[in-house]
């Protein structure tokens, strides 16, 4: 059976709260862009950065505080505008 996920919203149609059967309310948190900074995923809370062009550069696993986790920064094309990228 699946469990029932609940959403709030605020004034500018963003996710407040998360709340998914027996767990912890979940709260995003979002940066002057609207950006999402901090997401729960299946694989944990993971603090998201952005670039100027508001791609997602780079995921901190919020364990990887306490020693378990991960860092992810991705390089390459996905961090360019399309205009910067090489020609082939």
């Amino acid at each position: 059976m699946l469990e029932a996920t609940a959403y709030t919203t605020g004034p500018l149609n963003q996710y407040t709260a998360i709340e998914r059967g027996e767990e912890s309310v979940f709260e995003p948190v979002y940066d002057t862009d609207g950006n999402q900074t901090l997401i729960r995923t299946s694989t944990g809370i993971w603090q998201v950065a952005y670039n100027a062009e508001n791609r997602p550069v780079h995921f901190v696993n919020e364990s990887a505080k306490t020693g378990g986790g991960m860092h992810l920064r991705l390089h390459g094309q996905a961090a360019h505008s399309q205009s910067e990228r090489p020609m082939v």
